[in-house]
């Protein structure tokens, strides 16, 4: 996940789950880009929606909070962003191989290998009929 603020970040504590299922496996302001705090996450499981909190962020205006806190829902092969995986995403994903991604194609590269292939049309079948919770 990416935490973009409007002001440069001078300090964050630490990232932390605080809803739902995964962890943090590294967590650092963007060194091109101090505005950004990226955090990555390992073991997040499919059709969820999980939360991420920041400790103790602190800009370079002075403004400070204990807590900062971003959710996103997590859907392996919903390429077309409408909260179910179903044939129209399988469909989206099959028009799209044997390309590269780019900023209008991204969600198609189901398994981020950097190409949409026949492996993500196979990873969005087998992902079918899954939706996010409400």
């Amino acid at each position: 996940m990416v935490f973009r603020f409007a002001n440069i970040l001078t300090s964050v504590a630490g990232a932390s789950v605080t809803s739902g299922s995964g962890t943090v496996s590294s967590s650092a302001t963007d060194s091109s880009d101090a505005h950004n705090y990226v955090v990555n996450l390992t073991g997040v499981t499919n059709a969820q929606t999980i939360t991420v909190s920041l400790a103790n962020v602190s800009d370079s205006a002075g403004n400070s909070s204990a807590s900062v806190s971003a959710s996103m829902g997590v859907l392996i092969g919903d390429a077309d962003a409408s909260g179910r995986t179903d044939s129209g995403d399988v469909t989206l994903v099959r028009q799209k191989t044997v390309s590269l991604p780019d900023a209008s194609t991204f969600r198609n590269d189901v398994n981020a290998t950097g190409r949409i292939d026949a492996g993500d049309v196979t990873v969005t079948r087998n992902n079918s009929v899954t939706v996010l919770p409400p």
